[in-house]
């Protein structure tokens, strides 16, 4: 009898067990859902925006980024920044690494380039892209933290950190659809003001013409002493000027001559 009993118990334990498993079986396991990082186009398209590069920027993937969410890039020789938005607001991207050879190389004075940035544009930003500053070229962790407090502080420039070239994009996309919703400025790739002097005004008039940077119009200007006389130039001219070429040429002609289309 005792062993009918125990034998009895046993088949219950397994019976048990095989429901246990059969139920376990039936039942779907659900993994929670994952949020997908927000792609740039997902903030809306609904406004065209309009966004002045520099072309060296175009070697990097934050550009065509940009360009992929719609907005229209105009290339043009920023002799100060990276990238303007608007009248107020020029971006100067650098990279973790360009970031610091800025500090150690002299001929790339960072700062110099910050006091640039602020005497031209109401509302400059640094953005520093990657997520190591620290402990990388030899710089000491302190440098770099007086050099940023030095820019945020003393030059009243925001820093913000992004960490890779599509988070740059994005950045630079809600910042530049901030800029331009309806009732603001239009984009303005020379900034709030030109500069004081005679010197660079004439600069800052002829480099105004698209695809002109500062060294090509140092040269007009050299070449031809005055802005009236660029202006009056022929084709030939022109052409006779150092890193001038004939689309160069035919190109500050047709701005100059085209009728406004406004």
């Amino acid at each position: 009898m005792r062993k009918r009993i125990s034998e009895m118990r046993m088949m219950e334990v397994e019976n048990e067990g095989a429901e246990k498993e059969t139920g376990n079986r039936g039942k779907l396991h659900v993994e929670p859902q994952r949020e997908e990082q927000k792609r740039i186009t997902a903030f809306g398209n609904e406004l065209k925006l309009t966004i002045f590069v520099d072309p060296r920027e175009t070697r990097s993937g934050v550009a065509s980024f940009l360009a992929k969410a719609g907005v229209d890039l105009k290339l043009q020789n920023l002799e100060i920044g990276d990238y303007v938005v608007s009248d107020r607001v020029c971006i100067e991207r650098k990279s973790a690494i360009d970031f610091l050879d800025s500090l150690v190389n002299k001929r790339r004075n960072l700062l110099e380039q910050i006091h640039r940035l602020k005497s031209e544009y109401e509302k400059p930003l640094l953005v520093i892209e990657g997520e190591s500053i620290y402990g990388q070229r030899n710089v000491h962790p302190n440098v770099v933290r007086a050099v940023m407090a030095t820019i945020a502080i003393d030059f009243s420039v925001p820093i913000i950190q992004t960490r890779d070239e599509t988070d740059t994009a994005s950045l630079i996309y809600v910042i530049a659809k901030r800029e331009q919703m309806p009732n603001k400025t239009e984009v303005n790739p020379h900034g709030k003001k030109p500069s004081a002097s005679l010197k660079e005004q004439q600069e800052y008039f002829i480099s105004a013409l698209s695809n002109i940077g500062i060294v090509t119009t140092r040269n007009l200007l050299r070449r031809f002493k005055t802005i009236e006389r660029i202006l009056t130039a022929t084709k030939e001219e022109l052409m006779e000027v150092e890193h001038v070429g004939e689309k160069t040429a035919e190109h500050i002609k047709a701005v100059l001559s085209a009728e406004y289309g406004g």
